[in-house]
């Protein structure tokens, strides 16, 4: 099975900045972008007519990725990945969510997914969010994460995954150092990198 890193977190936890860091650090490894937030910047797709049309797109775009990591040689740093992609539709399309449950645990077939869980505590996730939005808009993102999250974990309860915590509230540098550290404790890496110094 392919090995791959998963990053889940909640928005503004810093999977992006992590996965790029770490994959820059480190040859082996190789990042790929969150499939959601893809398609929720294409103008066609935010007029979406529901939640079941966008969530049903992203886990299409996620299968149809599939492929490409499997071919990767490197290891793929994947943002989301189907198990976060799950919680979300599990709040917004719970109808979906058997269908997405299955196509997850198809994937496990070919896929050995080492997943980490950044998180923040909520003032980080109201003052990293608070662009745009007003405090009554504000408290609805909070609660919808909240219920997000919840689910996540009740994903990771359900399939037996044990993911590595990774907390991101101070430096950046040193977050990379402690993620890619509990990388090497997982046996993803060697301790030290050929032709780099080790993070």
């Amino acid at each position: 099975m392919k090995k791959i890193v998963v990053l889940n977190g909640i928005h503004g936890s810093g999977k992006s900045t992590l996965g790029k860091r770490v994959t820059e650090k480190d040859s082996r490894f190789k990042y790929f972008g969150e499939i959601g937030e893809q398609v929720y910047t294409e103008v066609h797709y935010k007029n979406l007519r529901s939640y079941e049309a966008y969530d049903s797109e992203i886990f299409r775009r996620e299968i149809a990725r599939d492929a490409k990591l499997l071919e990767t040689p490197e290891i793929p740093v994947v943002e989301t990945w189907h198990i976060e992609n799950l919680a979300y539709a599990s709040v917004r399309s719970p109808q979906l969510r058997d269908y997405f449950k299955q196509m997850f645990e198809r994937q496990l077939h070919f896929f050995d997914p080492v997943v980490v869980f950044i998180s923040i505590d909520w003032d980080t996730f109201r003052e990293r969010s608070k662009k745009g939005n007003n405090n009554h808009q504000m408290d609805t993102l909070v609660a919808f994460t909240e219920r997000v999250q919840s689910q996540l974990l009740e994903i990771y309860d359900e399939y037996g995954i044990r993911p590595l915590q990774v907390r991101n509230e101070g430096r950046v540098e040193d977050t990379v150092t402690e993620l890619y550290e509990g990388l090497v404790m997982r046996g993803l890496t060697e301790d030290k990198v050929s032709g780099k110094e080790q993070l």
